[in-house]
């Protein structure tokens, strides 16, 4: 794996600078939530890593510039990208800014270096590390990337870092309305303490609902075509047709990736049980059983939605054949038209040519023969 310092270099070249935007949003329980107005984004870390140390005053306030709630238990970085002009897929984040995450908070090498060397086409697969027992603090580490849906597919990518005071989510690339989704799940959730990979379950809700509109979108095009096949749009028709196809596969693998996420997220929650909220009141299973229903629903919904695609998929298909089969019956009538107007031509090139060919011959055979009898009788009236 490339080192960290030559991935920020070479980032440097590439993306652009300032490109990146820092939202942050505080949660402390019971409904408090709040987005903080942070100007330097340097010094609210240094007062967080302080904070969170146990460092901090007696009340628990950050200075006067940084608004924040005290005792908050879950942060959240939303880490803007700029969408490149030339290629639609590829997001441009301001590395300067990753670099400072890292060297004043938590996020991890690993995940910046994963990030910048992500093909434009793909995401980053779903992995967890957790520190080996004895080794303070104990925290968990977990990363994945994801598409969403909408005007045009998006990728974004996530780490959440899982400490014993407090856990810190890093998303890069989220749109507004995922922003907007995440803020409204925490306001609406009903508890002190919000289960864990909460987040990461309303996540998996918000992007399913994105592949369910995008689904419906599709199916409405596919649905218009098939009510207007043929004629002579066929051409254009079947490009259409194509485009759908290779969307209805995108989604599938996209569909495939999410089966594997949730398998990796049930394997984070049965590693993290057993070390997590060990003198806690309510007892651990209780505590992962929420999110565990929440990844099983979603499973069961992601199939619903998994079949739909593959059966329009298996549509759009019949509709390409069909297209193809009406533009070679066109062909086929188009030369079956030619080749009857040749054989029309031929027959009557066969049945006129002749007699117009004797008519015209006897004509110049006559005006021959008067030419030649003029030309005897001026020879006999010289002699």
């Amino acid at each position: 794996m490339a080192s960290l310092d030559r991935c920020l270099a070479e980032a440097q070249r590439c993306c652009f600078k300032n490109s990146s935007t820092v939202d942050i949003l505080e949660y402390a329980g019971e409904e408090k939530s709040s987005w903080v107005k942070c100007k330097d984004l340097e010094a609210y870390l240094g007062t967080i890593q302080d904070r969170d140390g146990g460092r901090s005053s007696e009340n628990n306030q950050s200075p006067q510039n940084h608004e924040t709630l005290a005792h908050c238990h879950l942060r959240l970085f939303f880490i803007s990208a700029v969408i490149d002009r030339n290629n639609e897929l590829h997001a441009h984040v301001d590395p300067a800014i990753l670099e400072l995450l890292h060297q004043k908070s938590n996020l991890s090498a690993k995940f910046i270096i994963d990030v910048f060397q992500t093909e434009d086409w793909t995401v980053i697969p779903t992995s967890f590390h957790f520190s080996k027992l004895g080794e303070p603090p104990r925290k968990a580490l977990l990363q994945y990337g994801f598409w969403s849906w909408g005007d045009r597919a998006t990728h974004s990518f996530v780490q959440v870092v899982i400490n014993p005071n407090v856990t810190t989510y890093y998303f890069i690339n989220f749109k507004d309305d995922l922003k907007r989704f995440i803020e409204t799940s925490l306001k609406d959730y009903q508890g002190s303490t919000v289960p864990p990979l909460f987040l990461d379950t309303s996540i998996l809700t918000h992007v399913l609902n994105t592949y369910r509109q995008a689904i419906g979108t599709q199916r409405s095009i596919l649905r218009q075509i098939e009510h207007h096949h043929g004629g002579a749009m066929v051409q254009t028709q079947v490009e259409e047709l194509h485009s759908l196809s290779r969307t209805w596969h995108a989604m599938l693998k996209d569909f495939t990736d999410l089966k594997e996420h949730t398998k990796q997220l049930k394997a984070f929650l049965k590693r993290w049980k057993p070390t997590s909220y060990k003198n806690s009141r309510v007892t651990r299973r209780d505590r992962t059983s929420e999110t565990i229903e929440a990844i099983l629903q979603f499973e069961t919904d992601s199939k619903f939605w998994a079949s739909w695609a593959t059966t329009y998929l298996e549509r759009t298909n019949i509709c390409i054949n069909l297209a193809h089969h009406l533009e070679n019956k066109e062909i086929a009538t188009q030369a079956r038209r030619e080749s009857i107007a040749m054989f029309t031509l031929a027959i009557v090139t066969v049945i006129f040519l002749p007699s117009t060919f004797v008519a015209e011959w006897e004509g110049h055979w006559d005006k021959s023969q008067i030419c030649f009898g003029r030309a005897e009788g001026e020879e006999a009236d010289m002699k």
